[in-house]
Formats: structure tokens, C-alpha cells, sequence
């Protein structure tokens, strides 16, 4: 029995951008969420968190899980951008 090499299926299915969106999108989240933590300014504070949410949501979209990047946009993202800090 001979054997055969096998194709090497590591990037099937995945658009050439998708790697370099997701480390992107990994890096934004991560550094939003420092600035979350950092900054004084609350108005700042709070579009950090907003771009830290959508952040999350598109890696869990380059994930291939649309339902829970979804409920994260619904759930946290959405009320903390319509809510009036004073």
C-alpha cells in the first residue's frame, strides 16, 4: 500500500483577507479594551467599549459563528451606544 500526500487544506474556505481581518480585529479589541481602562475622559471610555464590542463581534464573524456575533451587537454593543452618560 502506497501512501499519498495529502493536499494541505489549512487555508480552504477562508477568504485570502480573512487572516489578516481577525488579527486586526483581535488587536483593536484588545487595545480598545486597555483604553477602557486607562482613559479619564468618559465620553472616550465609552466609544473605546463600543469598538471593542464591534471588535469582538467580527471575530466571532471570521469565526463563523454569525449567531452569537449577533447577540453580542444586540446585547452589549447596542445599549451602551444609545445610553446618555450625565
Amino acid at each position: 500500500m502506497k501512501r499519498t500526500a495529502q493536499p494541505d487544506m489549512q487555508g480552504v474556505g477562508k477568504p485570502p483577507w480573512g487572516t489578516h481581518l481577525l488579527c486586526d480585529s483581535r488587536v483593536r479589541a484588545i487595545a480598545s479594551a486597555v483604553t477602557v481602562i486607562t482613559v479619564r475622559n468618559p465620553f472616550r471610555a465609552a466609544v473605546a467599549l463600543i469598538v471593542a464590542l464591534l471588535s469582538i463581534a467580527v471575530v466571532f464573524l471570521l469565526q463563523r459563528a454569525p449567531f452569537v456575533a449577533m447577540i453580542q451587537v444586540i446585547v452589549y454593543a447596542a445599549p451602551s451606544s444609545c445610553c446618555s452618560c450625565s
